[in-house]
């Protein structure tokens, strides 16, 4: 059945129906199995008390901190969500400090021109350039005069922040006096447990992403639609071109076109075997690898992520979905 192609001949397609190789096979199919389930869950056994001593062991203020959102417009002021766990749910003293998300988008529009009013002076001492004149606010000022009036603006609005409730958003960074105190609010205000609040595990400071918490959620309903629509979108627009790849990939439909081209490869069994078993793959994998970048840049414009970490998950969970359709159902139909 395999005829002149060497590497099919030690496939399984080339085994005759009723052949006692189906028996052996089946066997190691079997062993591979068991032994794979043997080894994960003996490398789980392991990881856990790992796990434990990790948990048990991570140090203050991070274990006893909780990340609390949807607070009520009412209940997002600090004495307000201080009362709220001492009181209301646990009856005594239990928060040590409350740390109220602030709307800080004028803060960061300063922040951002400070930013390239540093990056051009920064260029403009590279390139030996002299500190030139702009305009700000309808005045002539060099770019040291612009540094240090922004550097004012934030420092007041900073100051002007801390003291503002007007300011506060519906989330807040909770630490408690102890981490059992964390775990239980983790339990109680859950996500899936409906409450009027939700807790969670913050990301670490470095790596939040504190724009998508000034997010509209009315607006955000409306940006999650359009992201999942371009996601499936994306889903549909990939299928024929996975498609287009594994069938124009191979020799028979290439002669079809190109002929003359590919007549030499034909003729040399190797450079066909060769042919047949990489170029189909490699072709693939060039067109999947452009589908991460593709991914974080909806999920980083569409959704709210909370923190970098968070975007890597997202895009690993979607990924994982993208190639098991393309790579292996996909490629199974079209050959």
């Amino acid at each position: 059945a395999a005829g002149d192609d060497n590497l099919s001949k030690i496939g399984f397609a080339n085994v005759e129906i009723g052949s006692w190789v189906c028996w052996p096979t089946a066997f190691y199919v079997w062993y591979v199995v068991i032994v794979v389930e043997y080894m994960i869950f003996r490398a789980m056994r392991s990881f856990m008390p790992l796990r434990y001593k990790w948990l048990k062991e991570m140090p203050a203020p991070r274990a006893t901190t909780v990340l609390i959102e949807e607070l009520p417009e009412d209940k997002n002021k600090e004495p307000d969500i201080r009362k709220y766990f001492d009181n209301n749910v646990f009856g005594h003293k239990v928060v040590k400090d409350v740390y109220v998300i602030k709307d800080i988008t004028e803060l960061m529009i300063w922040n951002a021109k400070l930013e390239k009013l540093k990056f051009q002076k920064e260029r403009n001492e590279a390139t030996g350039a002299a500190a030139q004149s702009l305009v700000m606010n309808g005045n002539d000022t060099t770019i040291l005069v612009q540094i240090r009036e922004c550097e004012q603006q934030i420092a007041k609005l900073q100051a002007d922040m801390d003291g503002d409730d007007d300011l506060n958003t519906t989330s807040a960074f909770v630490t408690f006096n102890g981490p059992r105190a964390a775990l239980i609010v983790l339990k109680i205000f859950s996500e899936d447990d409906e409450e009027e609040i939700v807790a969670s595990i913050p990301p670490t400071p470095e790596d939040i992403l504190w724009k998508d918490f000034l997010v509209n959620p009315d607006a955000q309903r409306i940006r999650e639609i359009i992201g999942y629509a371009l996601i499936v979108g994306l889903f549909f627009a990939l299928m024929p071109v996975v498609i287009t790849i594994s069938t124009f990939t191979e020799l028979d439909t290439l002669s079809e076109y190109f002929p003359s081209l590919v007549a030499p490869i034909e003729n040399n069994s190797t450079l066909a075997a060769i042919w047949e078993g990489i170029m189909g793959t490699l072709a693939l994998t060039l067109a999947m690898s452009f589908l991460p970048t593709m991914l974080v840049i909806i999920f980083s414009r569409f959704f709210i992520l909370k923190a970098q970490a968070w975007l890597q998950l997202k895009v690993q969970q979607m990924y994982f979905y993208f190639l098991v359709v393309f790579v292996l159902l996909v490629t199974a139909i079209a050959s």
